[in-house]
């Protein structure tokens, strides 16, 4: 019973409230790495290649997100967070032969921008890592009570006005 438990435990469903946002992340990791993939080929076809690689793979980890909320997934998120990183700090010191190679530096604000995005994704994912064994609140604790006060706040709000 412990294999078949382990077996299963990739696919145990998170229910994190963080999922939707991760996924925003993720995609917009994506875009961040469309406007600069072309750009990377000129270092090496070996890390264009890991680029564009990475490219598909926020998309990719951005929809699943979006589908889908397993133990998986945000493993998934973990890994492409270390592989973003470990490619940002190999561009670090692959320069292109011949050309002023200004991509991978933190003074250029795609660069932070992929940076910090990675560094979020990898917090999000941490955080539901953490805590995938707490239930999440689905729903508000006391719907009723919320509702009712701001029925009253809007019923005062209407007869103050004008």
């Amino acid at each position: 019973t412990d294999q078949a438990l382990n077996a299963r435990s990739a696919t145990l469903i998170v229910n994190s409230p963080l999922r939707h946002v991760t996924g925003a992340l993720a995609v917009s990791a994506g875009f961040a790495y469309v406007l600069e993939a072309e750009d990377q080929f000129h270092r090496s076809v070996w890390f264009g290649v890991m680029f564009a690689g990475l490219t598909g793979a926020w998309f990719i980890l951005g929809s699943f997100l979006a589908l889908i909320d397993t133990i998986a997934v945000w493993w998934m998120a973990v890994v492409l967070v270390v592989l973003a990183l470990g490619l940002w700090g190999m561009g670090l010191v692959t320069v292109a032969p011949g050309e002023v190679d200004d991509v991978g530096s933190l003074d250029e604000p795609l660069t932070v921008l992929r940076v910090m995005l990675a560094v979020l994704v990898g917090a999000s994912a941490g955080l539901t890592l953490s805590t995938w064994r707490r239930r999440w609140p689905i729903a508000p604790a006391r719907p009723r009570r919320r509702r009712a006060a701001s029925v009253g706040c809007f019923r005062r709000a209407r007869t103050v006005g004008p």
